[in-house]
């Protein structure tokens, strides 16, 4: 079984480019579909206004890269964690 599926009619409808790394997590805020965060192997996090397609804030919460996060529910903090075992928690 191959486990490599193409999609070939699948196009992004959006690109940005502001890491020096592998991105390894994105999440939308809950509070604004025009705002998310990303996470990378580069060690950091960034916020990204989705509308102007532009990164907005970065931020190095770890010695290690980003390899997860998620928003609180309130939207105004992001939790980011790192293959060093370490979890901080990063204003939006």
């Amino acid at each position: 079984m191959n486990p490599h599926i193409d999609f070939p009619n699948v196009h992004p409808k959006l690109e940005m480019k502001s890491h020096e790394n592998s991105v390894d997590c994105v999440q939308i805020s809950p509070n604004d579909d025009n705002i998310a965060a990303s996470g990378s192997h580069d060690h950091t996090l960034k916020l990204w206004d989705l509308a102007r397609e532009t990164a907005t804030m970065s931020m190095t919460p770890h010695e290690e890269g980003v390899w997860n996060l998620d928003y609180h529910p309130n939207g105004n903090v992001v939790m980011s964690v790192s293959p060093a075992s370490t979890v901080a928690l990063n204003d939006a």
